[in-house]
């Protein structure tokens, strides 16, 4: 089976706090290599959802979810970044 996948990396945002520059270099990290250092691994989207997605002519999406206290979750950085703009 030959799949072609994109992962889209970028750097922080400009003057982010260090504890978020750090927490998304962990994310990018694991996005980039499908394993994150808290365990969590990419599930790739099934048959079903690759269609649906190609049916819709949009890209279908893998997930990962990152354990509780991981820095790279959505909840942490999500909180990291919020107490920068503070």
């Amino acid at each position: 089976m030959n799949k072609r996948i994109l992962v889209i990396t970028c750097p922080p945002p400009a003057g982010a706090s260090p504890a978020f520059t750090a927490a998304w270099m962990r994310r990018q990290q694991a996005n980039a290599t499908g394993r994150c250092e808290c365990g969590a691994v990419i599930k790739m989207p099934n048959r079903a959802q690759r269609r649906a997605a190609k049916a819709c002519g949009e890209p279908a999406r893998a997930t990962m979810l990152h354990e509780a206290d991981c820095p790279a979750s959505d909840a942490a950085l999500r909180e990291l970044y919020l107490a920068g703009l503070n």
